[in-house]
């Protein structure tokens, strides 16, 4: 079977009340519309479907650069990048490309069911993790995922969006582009995050729900990078070194940016406060360190059960590394991902924390 290749025609335009992204989504061979078209601003809860006769809307926030996501099943994921040096002032043509994944060579290999859900229980410990949230995340359409055992390594596909069901903060996830593949000491997805709040029910919902993303938020790697970009590491309950590589506690050099000096440049990110974008550097990785709060007991009976020995501490530690040694963040301390493979890697407490651990990259915390 064939589809036929859509075209996605965009207008960027400025609105009086601020930037917007207008378009159609169109059918590249037959010019027809292509309703139910995702169109999203990565990592957030802002987006639009396109309507039956293909048109979108989507407003823009001020912070740059964006990656705008392009997702329709049968069809490969699209990105849009927005940099503070993109011409918004004239329309552009997208050419979607079929996805060989989803037509013809997506096959499910014949498993007897007992397996099958044995097979799916280790995808759930793989894309969630044994933290507060993810213990009680589920997929809602685990029967579109492809699931191959490779030696004990598995390897996960999806012939459309992942959704995903996180009634303890009260998202639901789609993961659009989903590809998930290691164990549970080492793994590496890819896919880019849509959040949809659940309906919070009543007040006291609400209430709890919002405690449960601030416990959450504290001490995540969002957390992190958003307190270094805003020069706020130190009152954040953050420290950091750089060291040799992960897994190394001693010799570091502590960042200037946790001493106080992040208007002045800093060790590691670079670029003036005032700026849409900030440049983070370093050789070897950065240790990190947060003492507001201690790991949770379930921390370490995950660390046994994978067989990995951490430093006996107070403090939740946790390791950066810099795949193509620069990342580039936003005001928010959002590292931008144009690509397939992620800017940032990450190790120990952070890589416990998983999908279900995301909060959008939107999400402020409350104000006392």
């Amino acid at each position: 079977m064939r589809l036929a290749l859509p075209t996605l025609l965009l207008f960027l335009v400025q609105s009086a009340a601020g930037q917007a992204l207008h378009g159609s989504v169109l059918d590249a061979l037959t010019g027809d519309p292509l309703p139910g078209a995702h169109i999203f601003l990565d990592g957030t809860g802002q987006g639009d479907v396109a309507a039956a006769d293909g048109s979108f809307s989507l407003a823009l926030p001020d912070r740059r650069p964006l990656v705008v996501v392009v997702s329709m099943v049968g069809f490969k994921l699209h990105t849009i990048t927005i940099s503070p040096r993109t011409d918004i002032s004239s329309p552009r043509e997208i050419r979607l490309e079929e996805d060989p994944i989803l037509l013809d060579e997506f096959v499910i290999e014949a498993v007897k069911p007992r397996a099958l859900r044995r097979l799916r229980g280790r995808v759930d410990d793989l894309l969630f993790s044994t933290t507060p949230a993810g213990s009680r995340c589920e997929i809602e359409n685990s029967g579109t995922l492809q699931i191959e055992n490779l030696n004990g390594r598995l390897r996960v596909r999806s012939r459309e969006p992942l959704r995903v069901l996180n009634p303890y903060l009260g998202y639901r996830i789609t993961i659009h582009g989903f590809e998930l593949e290691g164990t549970q000491r080492s793994y590496q997805f890819v896919g880019r995050l849509q959040f949809e709040e659940m309906p919070p029910g009543n007040e006291k919902v609400m209430n709890a729900r919002g405690e449960r993303r601030l416990r959450t938020w504290n001490g995540s790697r969002q957390h992190f990078l958003r307190a270094l970009v805003r020069g706020t590491l130190p009152e954040s309950g953050f420290t950091a070194q750089i060291v040799q590589a992960p897994g190394y506690i001693k010799g570091g050099e502590t960042i200037r940016e946790v001493l106080g000096d992040a208007d002045d440049g800093g060790s590691v990110l670079y670029g003036d406060p005032g700026d849409l974008t900030r440049s983070l550097m370093f050789n070897g990785a950065l240790l990190v360190r947060y003492s507001r709060e201690r790991p949770l007991a379930a921390y370490s009976s995950y660390l046994r059960s994978v067989n990995i020995s951490e430093p006996n501490t107070r403090d939740r530690v946790s390791w950066l590394e810099l795949p193509t040694g620069i990342a580039l963040l936003d005001r928010n301390g959002v590292p931008f991902a144009d690509g397939a493979a992620p800017p940032i890697s990450h190790y120990g407490y952070w890589s416990w924390e998983r999908i279900c651990d995301s909060l959008p990259a939107d999400w402020e915390p409350p104000v006392d």
